[in-house]
């Protein structure tokens, strides 16, 4: 068919979710395509432009039976992950049964078995399959929520004085002196109270009950 893709393993490949509405292969069937290696749900496969061959990605998921010999899991004593003491990011809930084909657009769909498959767009499909994703080599990574860093940017960061010094607590609303089973907001200019937090605005939300 002239087609030709070979994937060198220089490129980021984004193949856990859909690009453009994080859609998994749980929801639907997953298209990465091979020019750029980006996942497309089957809504959003015309936004992968000119790109004519895609790994086709299809998942199954079943709750995990419960091992009578496995060893109850650890108490978490810090927010973290993958370190001693909190999250173990391994443990799994489920079970996973997962499907590829190779889905040329306009032609067909390869099993990977397939004596028609060119073995270019076979060898392509297993090592993108075979590849941790840009998304799997974050989620794997340790985390220690509990760890203090100096920001590479604190030395030089430039803060705009307001007018305004909020205390670090305890808090009270600025505006009704309240502080006590509510939401409080907090950015750099006030401390307020809310029933109804407005969670799509930049602000920190806490909440104590006293």
């Amino acid at each position: 068919s002239g087609i030709n893709a070979e994937y060198g393993g220089s490129t980021k490949i984004y193949k856990d979710q859909c690009v453009y509405c994080f859609n998994t292969p749980l929801h639907s069937a997953l298209y990465v395509d091979f020019t750029r290696y980006w996942a497309h749900c089957e809504k959003h496969l015309d936004k992968a432009g000119e790109a004519r061959v895609f790994l086709k990605h299809v998942r199954v998921a079943r709750e995990r039976e419960e091992d009578e010999d496995e060893d109850p899991p650890a108490k978490i004593t810090r927010l973290a992950i993958g370190v001693d003491g909190g999250f173990d990011a391994s443990k799994e809930q489920y079970e996973y049964t997962d499907t590829y084909t190779v889905f040329v657009r306009g032609e067909k769909e390869y099993s990977l078995d397939d004596s028609a498959l060119p073995e270019n767009l076979r060898v392509t499909a297993r090592n993108v399959i075979n590849f941790q994703s840009a998304g799997a080599q974050e989620q794997n990574a340790q985390w220690d929520g509990e760890e203090r860093k100096v920001s590479r940017f604190a030395d030089d960061l430039l803060q705009l004085d307001n007018g305004v010094k909020v205390p670090p607590g305890p808090w009270q609303c600025s505006m009704c002196e309240k502080r006590d089973n509510l939401w409080t907001l907090y950015n750099d200019e006030k401390v307020a109270v809310s029933v109804k937090p407005p969670k799509e605005l930049a602000y920190l939300y806490l909440f104590e009950r006293m």
